[in-house]
């Protein structure tokens, strides 16, 4: 079992009533947090269809092992489904991803992955009060033809002001092998910019 290192920036820009500007960049460390094995940089636009739909086309270049020279780079168009439906302070999700992904000279295939869960404000008196945050993400490959991966999160969101937040959380990873299934230990911050 591994320990990871994960760190992701958000921001993301209102364009219209309807529509917002997505850009992300990520960096992954593992080997106990000593070696950045990964990092991508991704840009979207979110749509809002239904007050409880988004729909979100992005594209995302993904570099594997940075500062190698000969290191391999894999571009993902991608298409996210996100329905949520808040009742009180508590806010079920469920995001649907179709992922293209094309790794550098192979054939690309289709992933999906589905990711319910909730976020739940907790009852505290303040205004920019904390959020918790739990979810279970399902990994299908077509390529492979079977479930092989499995993550499982929970955090705490903290709204620091009116237009940046984060978001510290703990991630159990499952990843299948041919025998038997692997797990890694993620220990994450994500930041938000929000305009």
């Amino acid at each position: 079992m591994d320990n990871e290192l994960w760190l992701d920036q958000n921001l993301s820009v209102r364009l219209s009533p309807k529509t917002s500007l997505q850009v992300k960049f990520a960096e992954r460390a593992n080997q106990g947090a000593s070696d950045l094995f990964q990092v991508y940089g991704q840009v979207g636009v979110a749509i809002q269809a239904k007050p409880w739909l988004v729909i979100a086309p992005v594209f995302r270049h993904d570099r594997h092992d940075p500062f190698d020279p000969g290191s391999r780079y894999e571009n993902r168009p991608l298409l996210d489904v996100t329905a949520r439906r808040p009742r009180g302070s508590l806010r079920p999700i469920l995001r649907t991803r179709f992922e293209g992904r094309f790794f550098e000279n192979q054939d690309g295939f289709l992933s999906i992955r589905i990711r319910p869960g909730f976020a739940y404000a907790l009852p505290l008196k303040s205004k920019l009060r904390p959020g918790l945050l739990v979810d279970d993400e399902i990994f299908y490959d077509t390529r492979a033809g079977s479930l092989n991966r499995n993550r499982l999160r929970a955090g705490v969101s903290f709204r620091v002001n009116e237009h940046f937040s984060l978001r510290p959380y703990y991630m159990l990873e499952s990843n299948r092998r041919p025998a038997f299934w692997d797990h890694d230990n993620i220990w994450g911050l994500s930041l938000f910019w929000r305009y």
